[in-house]
């Protein structure tokens, strides 16, 4: 349209301000036209947590000692919280290398949730130390 401000926008700008929206949702499949399209599968890659050196090292000599109620003992669970960002739990007096069978604290219990990070933890550090084993024969 000559003499229109917008001349690009004229012949193409349709005003539908009176028309409902429809959603895709609401309107009926077309079978013939949407086909569907195999995606590519494969098998999911096995996601382990990686631990430093320094992590496995204080472990491996957390589990050797054999005076569990020294004050070094307690120092180096501390030492393995806070490299494993478990200190709320160690607070809770859960630590990784409690060696119990369950937790002592009744459902719906901080303590009792924290001890089931800790064993998490404890079990994924034992398969990550035995990984290391396996690996330096």
């Amino acid at each position: 349209m000559p003499g229109s401000p917008w001349p690009a926008f004229s012949e193409s700008l349709i005003w539908t301000s009176n028309l409902r929206f429809r959603s895709a949702l609401a309107r009926p499949r077309c079978y013939r036209t949407e086909v569907v399209i195999p995606r590519k599968r494969r098998a999911a890659k096995e996601r382990r947590t990686t631990f430093s050196a320094e992590v496995l090292s204080v472990f491996a000599e957390i589990e050797r000692r054999g005076d569990r109620r020294s004050r070094a003992y307690t120092e180096k669970t501390r030492q393995l919280a806070r490299l494993l960002n478990l200190v709320p739990q160690w607070w809770t007096m859960n630590h990784v290398n409690d060696r119990s069978a369950k937790p002592c604290h009744p459902e719906g219990h901080v303590s009792r949730d924290d001890f089931w990070a800790c064993r998490r933890t404890h079990e994924a550090l034992l398969a990550a130390l035995t990984e290391q084993d396996r690996r330096s024969r």
